[in-house]
C-alpha cells in the first residue's frame, strides 16, 4: 500500500503553445493599430483652417464672451424723426423745464407731445419715475429732446436700459427740430424769403 506521506498523483494539463512577445510578428499588430486610428479619427471634431488643435478651445470659449450687444438708444436727424411722429406713431418726450413748455411746444399731430422735466444735475431714477407717473409705458414709442441735444443720449440711454425699447434720441434737441419745422410741423422757408401764406395771396416773411 501507498504511504500516508507520499504525495497524491497528479494528471498532467495538456500542454499548450502560448506565443511569445518575441514570437509576435508586427503585422498581427497591423490591423488593431489601424482600428484604433480611426475610432479616434471619427470622433475627432474638424478644425478650421488657420487654428490648431492646442488651445482651440479656449479661444473658441473666449469668443463666446466678447460678443457686443447695443447698450444705448439709437439717435436720429429730426427728418427722420418728423417721420416716425407723422406715420409710425412715435410722440415727442419734451425733457425740457415745464416753463419752456409751456412757452412753445410741437402742436401737430394733436397729443404727439409729453413733457417730463429732467434737470441740471438731476439722477437719471427721477426721470424714468416722472415718465411713468405722466402714463407712459415700457413699449411707447418716444421722441427724447432736450433743449440743444447736449443731454438728449443720456435721458434716452436711461430710458432705454430701464426697459423702453422703442426709444430714440433727436438730434439736436428741440431747438434742432424747430429749426427745421414749425410747431405745426411745417417745413420752416429759409430766413428772408417770402413765402405765401395760401390766403388770397398773402405773404410771409421768414426771419
Amino acid at each position: 500500500p501507498p504511504s500516508r506521506d507520499a504525495p497524491a498523483a497528479t494528471t498532467p494539463l495538456p500542454s499548450k503553445s502560448f506565443p511569445t512577445l518575441g514570437a509576435m510578428s508586427v503585422a498581427s499588430c497591423v490591423p488593431c493599430t489601424a482600428a484604433f486610428t480611426q475610432c479616434r479619427s471619427s470622433n475627432a471634431r474638424p478644425l478650421r483652417a488657420g487654428v490648431s488643435s492646442r488651445g482651440s478651445r479656449r479661444r473658441a470659449s473666449g469668443r463666446a464672451f466678447s460678443v457686443i450687444t447695443a447698450s444705448g438708444a439709437p439717435c436720429k436727424t429730426v427728418e427722420e424723426c418728423k417721420e416716425l411722429l407723422d406715420r409710425e406713431g412715435y410722440r415727442m418726450l419734451d425733457i425740457r423745464p415745464f416753463k419752456a413748455y409751456e412757452r412753445e411746444h410741437l402742436t401737430k399731430p394733436a397729443q404727439c407731445t409729453t413733457n417730463a422735466p429732467w434737470g441740471d444735475g438731476e439722477d437719471v431714477t427721477k426721470l424714468i419715475k416722472r415718465v411713468e407717473l405722466v402714463g407712459l409705458r415700457p413699449l411707447a414709442k418716444l421722441l427724447v429732446a432736450d433743449f440743444d441735444g447736449e443731454r438728449n443720449q443720456a435721458a434716452a440711454d436711461a430710458l432705454f436700459q430701464a426697459g423702453f425699447t422703442e426709444v430714440i434720441c433727436v438730434k439736436g434737441g428741440y431747438n434742432g427740430w424747430r429749426s427745421v419745422y414749425t410747431t405745426c410741423g411745417r417745413v420752416r422757408p429759409p430766413q428772408g424769403k417770402w413765402v405765401s401764406t395760401g390766403k388770397g395771396g398773402e405773404s410771409l416773411k421768414s426771419g
